[in-house]
Formats: structure tokens, C-alpha cells, sequence
């Protein structure tokens, strides 16, 4: 069975592109515009990683990240950020959290897929 990735993303473009490549790699695909469709998503259906847009409404990223790690350890469910915006209280906010890794947009997505495919092979 392939690996199931959730995007949680309010930008439809962004997850639009993230889905047609991550799923062109063969991962199924699950996306939220936001973070309470996100965590509502995730009870539904388990995942195997989360790649969550810092900036959104009504929770950002870190909120959403606080949710999620109440529930589930960084190696049980693996959470990459995204964010536009470079500060470095966002990532040492996000570290304290449980953050697995961190991505700058604009990104390569080249770069992105194999830090996925990395993190899911290290679960294994």
C-alpha cells in the first residue's frame, strides 16, 4: 500500500502543485485548505507524514502543530512546516514543538520529495 501524505494548506495553488508531484511519486494524497480540516481529516484517515503551511486562518501552523503532537509523537507521525516567511523564532517555535523538518518557500521540489522519501524510509 502506498504511503498517504496530508497537505494542509489554505493556498489552493501551492497544494495543487505539492499534490500533482507528490503523487506523481507515487504517494496518495489527502488535502485541507485548513487546519481544523486538516485534524479533522486525520481522524478519519491515518497518515504517514503532514505538510503543513505555517500562515493560515483560524489556526496557523504552529497551532496545528501544537494539536497534532498532543496526540502524536515526531517519529509516529512526521510534520514538515512550510512558510514564506524566514524568522527564526517561527523554526526554533516549531522545533520546540516537534517539528520534523522545515521548508522556505519557494523550495525545490526535487529537495522536498526526497526528505520525504528519506523520513518515510527511516520509519520503516
Amino acid at each position: 500500500m502506498n504511503k498517504c501524505l496530508l497537505i494542509i494548506d489554505d493556498n489552493k495553488i501551492a497544494r495543487m502543485v505539492l499534490s500533482r508531484q507528490l503523487g506523481q511519486a507515487g504517494y496518495e494524497i489527502e488535502e485541507a485548505a485548513t487546519g481544523p480540516l486538516g485534524l479533522t481529516c486525520l481522524m478519519r484517515r491515518p497518515v504517514d507524514l503532514v505538510l503543513l503551511d505555517f500562515v493560515m486562518q483560524p489556526l496557523t501552523g504552529l497551532d496545528v502543530l501544537q494539536r497534532l503532537r498532543r496526540g502524536y509523537s515526531p517519529q509516529e507521525l512526521p510534520v514538515f512546516m512550510m512558510s514564506s516567511t524566514k524568522d527564526d523564532r517561527l523554526v526554533q517555535s516549531a522545533i520546540a514543538l516537534g517539528v520534523n523538518d522545515f521548508f522556505f518557500r519557494p523550495f525545490q521540489l526535487s529537495d522536498m520529495l526526497e526528505r520525504v522519501h528519506q523520513k518515510l524510509d527511516d520509519r520503516a
